[in-house]
């Protein structure tokens, strides 16, 4: 957000003049399970760099159970492209889809399985996912049927 204003001099009785530039920048946090996804990438990077020695070290550092790293580190093995239209979600549509069903999608090891099961999840009946997501927001859905992903003419 850009906020201008004029310094009003002692010679003219002008009013100052006040102007608020809106911003594409987007307000609020993110939601929760975009935060939990990059969390994943995190503390992946964090093991593979050798920072820390494994993701049991990692638990006791973040005074959470093995478990719980365990079921964040899993966020990241989805698709990269549901990765994308997470990390991407506005805060608005954050409750299209939770973080255990993303757990559930993200343990099927092909990624055109987790498409399926992801868009099958947001309610849409789409029958070949490409996922161009530049701005996602929510899925172009008619009732039970989607016609497109966000992004897509």
């Amino acid at each position: 957000m850009i906020i201008q204003y004029k310094i009003p001099s002692r010679r003219s009785g002008a009013l100052p003049v006040f102007r608020i530039e809106p911003t594409d920048e987007p307000l609020g946090h993110p939601p929760r399970v975009a935060r939990l996804v990059a969390l994943a990438h995190k503390l992946e990077a964090l093991v593979r760099s050798g920072e820390v020695k494994d993701y049991v070290e990692l638990a006791r550092l973040g005074h959470v159970s093995p478990a719980r790293v365990a079921q964040i580190v899993l966020l990241g093995q989805l698709a990269p492209d549901i990765q994308e239209y997470v990390l991407f979600l506005s805060a608005e549509h954050a409750g299209l889809i939770g973080e255990r069903q993303l757990r559930d999608i993200a343990r099927e090891p092909r990624w055109d399985r987790q498409r399926a099961r992801f868009q099958q999840s947001l309610g849409c009946g789409v029958k070949s996912p490409s996922i161009a997501v530049a701005s996602p927001g929510v899925p172009n859905c008619a009732g039970s049927s989607c016609n497109s992903w966000p992004g897509e003419g």
